[in-house]
């Protein structure tokens, strides 16, 4: 009898440890990915996530403002951190959506295999059981959901959508609105025909910038002036000042 009890005591304390544990991952996102959430590493193989500061700071903005972009070069971990925040929204809300949208299918698929793994490495206590589960899209048994697909794909047409992630969303060739601010003219143009093509933007500053002074292009907000445009690398990769 005394083995029972204390069997029963040590029980209890385990599960009054889990909910105490579900309670913390709950409130903090930051909490529960430095904990509990596991990525891969090309070379030392499934490894906890232990965030950068400046991947700390990331998630905070995250968490706290409805609409956010983030300016970075490649291999940061930006992408690992928002599959890592899209598991937290998936699993500890109910009926969440969330889009997940690239330049290509492949890169988005990259995000569900990354939200795959880490909910496969949390411990039971946290996971929640998946009723659809493939490349391109994830269900939950609480009806959360996560779909991927490239930002040209018409397949999310209907989706509604709680959270949308756009990963890569602009390169050299995308394809922007812009007005000519003195006749009128409307056109649809490539991000790098604006740096390049002097009939845009004629007067070279320094450091590679460019003043913009007769167009303007079509944002969600509606037709903003641009201040220049600037060539961040040899190749690829402009920054639009608006």
């Amino acid at each position: 009898m005394a083995g029972l009890t204390k069997q029963k005591i040590a029980a209890q304390r385990i599960l009054q440890y889990q909910r105490n544990e579900y309670a913390k991952c709950l409130l903090d996102p930051s909490y529960f990915i430095k904990k509990y959430i596991k990525i891969q590493h090309q070379e030392r193989g499934i490894i906890p996530f232990n965030m950068y500061p400046f991947q700390e700071e990331t998630l905070k903005t995250f968490h706290e403002f409805k609409r956010c972009v983030v300016l970075k070069s490649r291999q940061m971990g930006i992408s690992t951190l928002v599959a890592a925040y899209s598991l937290w929204e998936l699993i500890f809300h109910e009926g969440k959506n969330i889009l997940i949208l690239s330049i290509k299918e492949f890169t988005a698929k990259e995000i569900i295999a990354k939200i795959q793994l880490a909910n496969d490495e949390l411990p039971s206590f946290l996971k929640v059981k998946t009723i659809e589960n493939n490349k391109l899209s994830i269900k939950f048994m609480n009806q959360s959901k996560v779909l991927a697909a490239s930002s040209a794909s018409d397949s999310v047409r209907g989706f509604s959508a709680s959270l949308i992630i756009i990963d890569e969303c602009l390169g050299f060739d995308t394809d922007i609105c812009v007005r000519n601010k003195n006749t009128g003219e409307i056109k649809s143009v490539k991000i790098g025909e604006l740096y390049e093509n002097n009939d845009y933007a004629a007067d070279i500053c320094e450091n590679d910038f460019k003043n913009i002074t007769d167009w303007e292009v079509l944002t969600p907000s509606g037709w903003s002036n641009f201040s220049g445009i600037k060539k961040l690398t040899k190749n690829s990769y402009l920054s639009i000042n608006i």
